[in-house]
């Protein structure tokens, strides 16, 4: 991530809701939420299959903003670390969402300068981030992920999906994605391959709203197999 866009994040953290706000995002997610207890979900239901849901694995998360998923993730886990280059950001997440501290905390570092030891962690998870950065930061980030993963770990990227209109409309007209690059699932498929990450599942979400989304999962699951969704997460597993 260039400097111009630390500068542009350390502005944006006092007015950060009002930088994503856009009706149509208003329209699916009123309380501002519901997209990220989607994603938190994911992630529950990765450590419920894999970690038997222990509280006590390890978890990063990389770029994490305001520190909206520690609000759904702490309640359950107790050993997050959630990093993210704006201080102004941390501020602010340390107001709204307080860590309980103890093995959970703020952290100020660069995605492609982890402040962490080799295989530190079970699950490392970023969210929207990659679609801000170049394509060699892209792939020095992920190697530093690859990096503090450890062996038989997790890694859940969750990105923008570029074929979906709507939210090629709401990208375009957001201020704070007005410099993204939204990013094919296929390339970050091939990126995380070049890495030594295989990608063991890749998941599409967000349909609409809770409703919607309620309806589809009961009645149209398969859906989630087709690159249809506003947002897509892939998992990839580190190589024990």
């Amino acid at each position: 991530m260039n400097t111009q866009s630390t500068i542009e994040f350390d502005q944006y953290a006092r007015d950060y809701f009002e930088e994503l706000s856009h009706p149509l995002r208003n329209m699916i997610d009123p309380e501002g939420h519901y997209f990220i207890e989607l994603k938190s979900r994911i992630i529950e239901n990765l450590a419920a299959q894999y970690f038997n849901s222990r509280a006590d694995i390890r978890m990063v998360d990389v770029g994490t903003g305001l520190g909206l998923f520690e609000k759904f993730l702490i309640p359950k886990f107790n050993s997050i670390t959630a990093l993210d280059l704006s201080f102004e950001m941390l501020k602010v997440a340390k107001t709204i969402n307080p860590l309980p501290g103890g093995k959970s905390a703020y952290v100020q570092g660069n995605a492609y300068h982890l402040p962490m030891e080799d295989n530190y962690a079970d699950i490392v998870f970023m969210s929207c981030v990659l679609h801000h950065l170049e394509n060699n930061e892209i792939e020095i980030t992920l190697r530093e992920i690859a990096r503090v993963c450890s062996p038989g770990g997790y890694i859940v990227l969750f990105e923008h999906n570029p074929y979906n209109p709507f939210t090629q409309l709401v990208v375009r007209t957001t201020p704070l994605d007005r410099n993204a690059k939204l990013v094919t699932y296929k390339k970050l498929r091939r990126s995380l391959t070049q890495v030594g990450i295989p990608v063991r599942r890749q998941d599409f979400f967000l349909y609409g709203t809770r409703g919607i989304d309620n309806f589809i999962g009961h009645y149209l699951p398969w859906l989630d197999n087709l690159p249809v969704g506003g947002q897509y997460a892939l998992i990839g597993q580190k190589q024990a």
